[in-house]
């Protein structure tokens, strides 16, 4: 393209993509060879677009043959092979030439009119289309938009009639045990209506009863008081005794064994007034056994009377004997006090001995002190060695030479230094560690006591917050039991008591095995879990089958989840075991705790899927690699598919 925006031919290749440069003569197109505008290239290619210039007629007639078809042939002679075969050839004067370009072009002229009209015309249905396009784009925006709305409408109308169905489901099956226990309990208000109309007669007899009771209560009651004040009077007299008997002291302990086996009886019998009011005020007795109790309680009081009339006769006596007793005491004290000077000046003499002894063993200590360590002289050891040898035996002595060895020893021993003054301090230092290590004793000895208190405390509040929530995981999980199974019965206990089979050996050697009953901590006991499905009376969890564990557990979980929830709870195909009526009832389970918690289910069944607010899939649609797809449920119709929206 030069600067006037003409444009030239160069390639050998045609608008159809053929290759003339295969050919072996030398061939040019006619639009190579040419130059127009760009806005005239349409037509220069309507116009000489298949046309091909070569050297003579026999090139083009062999080509004819052999290129493709639709081409037009002209020689450097002038002569023209046309497509259909026509050859016009011949030469061709001016005017000739003038007035056929000027048709051609008229004709061209012509075409261009009508070509810009076609242009026109299909312009003009071009946009109309356009229009036309939008506005059904339009119309079909709203009916996606309508059928999203109804899909999502028919989703949640679907999802709705299914858990109500399922519901009503379930309140039928759960009917019959309903009017079943309806039943029972008319049944059993039946029974507690005629046991309560006899009761009602049976209360009205015994109020009579008791109204007949109460006056013979009160009538024992003013008796009662009577007693009382005599037994109080009795009591005083009886304190009395007390106080003079007690002045004796060995000679009056057989009267005060007789009067403590009065007070014995005083009190028996004041126990025996005790249940006769208590029989009175429980109407448990009869008024004839109550007179006689009675008349037994006065002939006990009469003979209590007579004991006590003896008793004061007998304190006389024991009066006039402690008198006589008293004259002796102070005769012999009056000689003790006399025997108690002897002794004091007696033990004053002994007093000043032990003083002067003790004196002399000082001084004899200190004396064998300095001897052993300014003369290194065991005196108490050379002593001994003089007694076994006969004793002390004076004899001459150089008292000058003895003198002359003791003042060398003095200056040896002077030589050997001082005394070493650091001893002091390491003893001091040595008491202080002690002190030190004594302290850590006590401290470590303090700690460990504080921590096993704090242990115990542990352990002790522990066990009290695992049976409270042991307690309510029990409750929760007989009635989740219930729920799963739509009956039956379970239930969860510690296993605080074992059995153990212990050897015992018999004093004559003999041995053998006795079971002993053990207390567990219930921090340390096993749990014991009972499940009893409707139908079925398992001795043991092993005889159910897989999804009646499955259902168990569930109901464990649920329960241990119902006394303390979470936020959220994570499920990994718990229901895989359960079969299309189980699911359902799991279903409904997990819908009681969403107001609470949040669930994440990992599952394959459609069920479990119905209840969900959001799937997450994960797809592989390329080999080793993983793909997330998350899809309401509201966008998932009734055959699996899902929404373009939700697609996209």
């Amino acid at each position: 393209q030069n600067k006037h925006g003409l444009q030239a031919g160069a390639a050998a290749a045609d608008v159809n993509g053929y290759d003339w440069n295969q050919q072996p003569h030398g061939v040019r197109l006619a639009i190579d060879l040419i130059k127009f505008e760009n806005g005239d290239a349409h037509i220069a290619r309507h116009l000489l677009g298949k046309t091909v210039i070569v050297e003579d007629l026999a090139i083009a007639a062999e080509l004819q043959r052999k290129a493709p078809a639709g081409y037009r042939y002209v020689t450097k002679a002038g002569e023209v092979l046309e497509t259909d075969g026509t050859l016009r050839a011949g030469p061709m004067t001016a005017a000739m030439g003038i007035l056929s370009r000027r048709s051609e072009l008229e004709a061209l002229v012509q075409q261009i009119v009508d070509v810009d009209r076609r242009i026109q015309t299909l312009t003009a249905e071009l946009t109309e289309g356009n229009a036309s396009a939008k506005a059904l784009e339009q119309e079909i925006s709203d009916l996606r938009n309508t059928i999203y709305l109804s899909n999502t409408t028919k989703v949640e109308l679907s999802s709705q009639i299914a858990q109500i169905g399922d519901k009503q489901a379930a309140l039928r099956r759960e009917q019959p045990v309903l009017e079943r226990e309806l039943e029972n309990l008319l049944d059993q208000t039946g029974k507690l209506k005629t046991e309560d109309d006899a009761l009602v007669i049976r209360r009205n007899a015994l109020e009579k009863d008791q109204a007949d009771r109460h006056t013979v209560v009160e009538e024992l009651t003013a008796k009662h008081a009577q007693v009382a004040e005599d037994l109080k009077l009795w009591g005083e007299q009886l304190t009395a005794a007390r106080i003079l008997l007690g002045q004796i002291q060995e000679k009056q302990l057989a009267s005060q064994q007789q009067v403590q086996r009065q007070t014995a009886a005083t009190a028996e019998i004041q126990q025996q007034i005790a249940r006769i009011v208590r029989s009175a005020e429980s109407v448990a007795g009869r008024r004839s056994g109550v007179e006689h109790e009675l008349a037994e309680a006065k002939q006990a009081e009469v003979a209590l009377v007579d004991q006590q009339k003896d008793l004061i006769s007998q304190s006389e006596s024991v009066a006039n004997r402690l008198e006589e007793a008293n004259v002796i005491v102070k005769q012999l004290t009056g000689q003790v006090d006399s025997l108690r000077g002897e002794h004091g000046a007696i033990e004053h003499q002994h007093h000043q001995l032990e003083v002067k002894s003790s004196e002399l063993r000082v001084r004899l200590e200190n004396t064998v002190t300095r001897t052993q360590e300014e003369l290194q002289l065991d005196l108490p050891a050379k002593y001994a060695e003089h007694q076994a040898s006969g004793g002390y035996q004076p004899a001459d002595v150089d008292w000058d030479a003895i003198a002359n060895e003791i003042k060398e020893l003095r200056e040896k021993i002077q030589r050997l230094g001082n005394v070493n003054l650091d001893a002091i301090s390491e003893q001091d230092e040595l008491e202080q560690r002690s002190t030190f290590l004594a302290a850590q004793v006590t401290d470590l000895t303090t700690s460990k006591q504080q921590l096993e208190q704090l242990i115990d405390e542990i352990n002790r509040e522990s066990s009290m917050r695992f049976e409270q929530t042991l307690n309510a995981v029990r409750e929760h999980f007989q009635g989740m039991f219930r729920k799963l199974f739509g009956g039956g019965n379970a239930d969860i206990y510690l296993e605080t008591e074992l059995e153990e089979k212990v050897k015992i050996t018999a004093d004559d050697g003999t041995s053998k095995f006795e079971m002993i009953k053990r207390t567990v901590d219930p921090l340390d006991a096993g749990i014991e879990v009972v499940a009893r499905p409707p139908g079925k009376q398992p001795a043991t969890i092993s005889q159910l089958s897989g999804g009646e564990k499955a259902m168990t557990c569930i109901a464990l979980l649920m329960s241990i989840f119902k006394s303390k929830p979470s936020p959220f709870c994570i499920l990994d195909e718990v229901d895989a075991p359960l079969d299309e009526a189980n699911n359902q009832r799991f279903g409904l389970i997990i819908q009681e705790f969403l107001e609470m918690s949040q669930f994440i289910i990992i599952t394959h069944h459609k069920r479990t899927m119905q209840i969900c607010d959001v799937l997450y899939g994960v797809t592989m649609q390329e080999q080793g690699v993983s793909k997330r797809v998350a899809v309401k449920f509201d966008q998932v119709d009734n055959q699996g598919r899902i929404s373009e929206q939700a697609a996209a």
